[in-house]
């Protein structure tokens, strides 16, 4: 169900969702209801204090989701 509506999100974004089995628990959870989320993701952003270090540079500060993010384990 979450892939069908991957076609709603920007490129980027629905890179990130496909790959989501690579990424920690956290981001998957997050990654889930990026479907929900404004065009861009703004409302990533703000939630970026819960997820891994390591993982908080898939929301910068633009909300827009870098097209490599998905990368950034």
């Amino acid at each position: 169900m979450l892939l069908q509506s991957t076609q709603m999100l920007p490129q980027s974004n629905r890179m990130l969702v496909q790959n989501a089995w690579m990424l920690p628990q956290g981001n998957r959870m997050l990654v889930q209801n990026a479907w929900m989320l404004p065009q861009g993701n703004r409302m990533l952003a703000p939630s970026t204090w819960m997820l891994p270090q390591g993982n908080r540079m898939l929301t910068p500060s633009t909300g827009r989701l870098r097209q490599e993010s998905w990368l950034l384990l």
